[in-house]
């Protein structure tokens, strides 16, 4: 199933009644989408199809061969991606070029495999590799971060001609969780504490366990969208997760009406706090 926007979710949950506190909110404008990372350069896939790129992130894993040693994926695109909260999508079950598939948008976001070494094992659209005569400079990880250059032509026909130089961060890590209990541990009672939050309309309750880039702008009236979509908070229901190094954990969840989601959840200073939610 392909991931839904929270503009969409809102769409639908919204025709219920909205706590008073809350429901100014919903039709506050969204903020602008900063880009996540230092991406140029185009490519031309099969002679025919052109994509400008505008942002990227990296991802440790390796959606093509999976009994391989873990690559770095770095994702290009001619979206900005931090509308589509990238830093969720930490399992090959759910790719980012999965919201973008299709002939007319398959091309939205590029993956670049490169492997252990350093060295570029291909790239393409929609989770598609394709070799050939790649010129490939950089590739290292340094401060959360990975920087190079690609050019030359590949594809079978040698149809692809591609120049891209990007310098993209590092938003999430692929086989490496350790899986919380069913009610997601820790994690878990941050979220719920979220939607009691949100069901008692208590919005310093609320800014308490959110993500510390929201704080901020939540003190001063404007709730992140994610929020305003939960309503009520009634019939939520945290399912599992897996725990990533002692601070970072992806939460599952299921919500009311069949919705499924998922959360990211941060340990910021002593504190379990909810820095974001996509609904698929």
């Amino acid at each position: 199933m392909r991931p839904i926007t929270i503009a969409t979710f809102a769409v639908v949950v919204l025709a219920y009644s909205v706590p008073a506190g809350l429901a100014a909110q919903a039709s506050s404008p969204a903020p602008k989408v900063a880009a996540l990372g230092k991406v140029s350069g185009s490519c031309t896939f099969d002679k025919t199809h052109t994509v400008k790129f505008v942002d990227g992130v990296a991802l440790q894993g390796n959606l093509f061969f999976k009994d391989k040693e873990p690559a770095t994926l770095v994702r290009v695109s001619n979206l900005m991606l931090g509308a589509f909260r990238p830093d969720l999508f930490v399992d090959p079950e759910a790719e980012l070029d999965g919201m973008s598939s299709g002939p007319k948008n398959a091309y939205n976001i590029i993956t670049l495999s490169i492997d252990k070494t350093g060295d570029l094992e291909g790239l393409g659209p929609s989770g598609s590799l394709r070799t050939g005569d790649w010129t490939f400079t950089g590739g290292t990880v340094k401060n959360g971060r990975v920087s190079g250059t690609v050019s030359g032509t590949g594809g079978a026909t040698g149809g692809d001609t591609c120049r891209i130089t990007f310098d993209v961060p590092f938003v999430g890590d692929y086989g490496v969780g350790k899986p919380l209990p069913a009610d997601g541990g820790e994690p878990g009672q941050a979220m719920r504490s979220l939607w009691t939050s949100v069901k008692n309309e208590d919005s310093a309750a609320t800014v308490a366990v959110l993500g510390e880039s929201w704080v901020a702008q939540a003190q001063h009236g404007t709730m992140p969208q994610f929020v305003i979509a939960f309503v009520n908070g009634r019939g939520n229901r945290v399912v599992g997760g897996k725990l990533y190094g002692d601070g970072r954990a992806i939460l599952d969840l299921e919500f009311v009406m069949g919705m499924k989601g998922r959360a990211l959840v941060l340990k910021q200073g002593d504190r379990w706090r909810v820095q974001d939610v996509i609904f698929r």
